[in-house]
C-alpha cells in the first residue's frame, strides 16, 4: 500500500530499473499518473491506494505484467472520464531523481478533479476535499471544464451531473470548515 510520496517515488524508481533491462536502449516511457497515486504526490493526500494508476500514452508497457511486482496498473484513456484538452495541463514531476527510462507527469489539478468527479465514488470526493486540491481550482472554472468534458463521455449525462452536484456539496462543505 502506497500513502507518501517517498512510496510512490521508490516503486517508480523500481520500475525505471526494471524497464532499464527490459526495454532497448533509446526508449522512453511518458506515464501520467493518475487517480490516488496523483493526489499523493502533488496535493497531500490522506487515504492510501493499493497500486499507480497511470497512462502510458506510448503502449509499450501493455502486456509486460507490471502490476503484480511494481505496483503500476495501466488504465487506457477511453476508459477515464477526461477533458479533452488535459494533456496541455499536463504537469511534469522532476521527483524521483535519476530516472533513465521513465518521465513522469501528473494530471493538471482540475483534470484530476474532473476524472474523480467523472467516476461518482465516495472516496473520489472525500480525497477532492481532503487534500490541497479543493483551494487549488476555481470552482467556477471547475464547473467549466467539467462541463465541456461531459459531451465527450458516454453515459447517462444526468449521472455525470448528478457527480458534479455531489463532489460541489463536499467541496463547499471543505472550504467552509
Amino acid at each position: 500500500m502506497l500513502q507518501k510520496k517517498e512510496q510512490v517515488y521508490e516503486a517508480l524508481r523500481r520500475l525505471d530499473q526494471a524497464l532499464g533491462k527490459l526495454l532497448p536502449g533509446d526508449w522512453k516511457i511518458e506515464l501520467i499518473l493518475i487517480e490516488g497515486a496523483a493526489v499523493i504526490v502533488r496535493h497531500g493526500g490522506k487515504r492510501w491506494t493499493e497500486d499507480i494508476d497511470a497512462l502510458d500514452k506510448s503502449r509499450r508497457l501493455w502486456g509486460l505484467g507490471l502490476l503484480e511486482e511494481y505496483g503500476l496498473h495501466l488504465v487506457s484513456e477511453a476508459l477515464l472520464n477526461l477533458h479533452p484538452d488535459y494533456e496541455k495541463r499536463l504537469e511534469k514531476i522532476e521527483e524521483p531523481a535519476g530516472l533513465k527510462k521513465l518521465t513522469v507527469w501528473l494530471l493538471g489539478p482540475y483534470d484530476l478533479a474532473i476524472t474523480k468527479i467523472g467516476r461518482g465514488l465516495t472516496h473520489d470526493y472525500e480525497d477532492l476535499a481532503s487534500s490541497d486540491l479543493a483551494g487549488k481550482i476555481n470552482l467556477a472554472r471547475l464547473i467549466k471544464l467539467y462541463n465541456e468534458a461531459m459531451q465527450y463521455w458516454i453515459g447517462p449525462a444526468e449521472r455525470y451531473k448528478q457527480n458534479l452536484q455531489i463532489a460541489l456539496e463536499y467541496l463547499q462543505k471543505e472550504r467552509k470548515t
